[in-house]
């Protein structure tokens, strides 16, 4: 069975139900300030994931915020494409000021005008009414690798809130 050192202790990945392993050979706790550059990960850091089809996968936390601040009936990027990474939505929140159906899409090109593809949605909302996933901790959503996100707002109406995103 496998097994790692963390602090003196022996730690099992069955006894977690998700897997351990090392960002590296490096395993231990040892001197992991000293192996902190530029704000990557340790090189002795233990990360945790899920299985994800056979695969380790990460568990994406919130890397950045972004605002949501659209009044008019168009389609309108949230977040940039970024070269050969995903877009993995940690926590979403929306609220509408009028009635409008509001869905989440993704493409390329200027506010996803290529290959506009919708992944959530539409969602009707209704005056004062709001849509909320997601805690910043854990992917709700993931968006293909290449793929910017947008907004399409079906009225003219203010529909504001922030998404949270990590992408790798």
């Amino acid at each position: 069975m496998l097994k790692y050192k963390l602090l003196g202790m022996v730690l099992s990945p069955l006894l977690f139900g998700a897997m351990l392993w090392p960002n590296t050979g490096n395993v231990g706790m040892q001197d992991c300030a000293s192996d902190n550059v530029n704000g990557t990960a340790p090189l002795c850091a233990i990360m945790i994931g899920g299985n994800g089809s056979g695969t380790l996968n990460p568990i994406p936390a919130t890397e950045n915020t972004f605002n949501i601040n659209v009044s008019t009936a168009t389609t309108t990027q949230l977040v940039a494409a970024v070269s050969n990474k995903a877009i993995y939505i940690t926590h979403i929140h929306l609220m509408a000021a009028g009635t409008s159906n509001v869905s989440l899409v993704y493409g390329t090109g200027a506010s996803c005008g290529t290959g506009t593809t919708t992944f959530d949605g539409p969602l009707p909302l209704a005056a004062q009414t709001g849509y909320s996933a997601g805690t910043g901790l854990g992917a709700v959503m993931i968006l293909p690798v290449n793929q910017a996100l947008c907004i399409t707002n079906g009225s003219a109406v203010q529909v504001g809130g922030t998404v949270s995103v990590s992408q790798f």
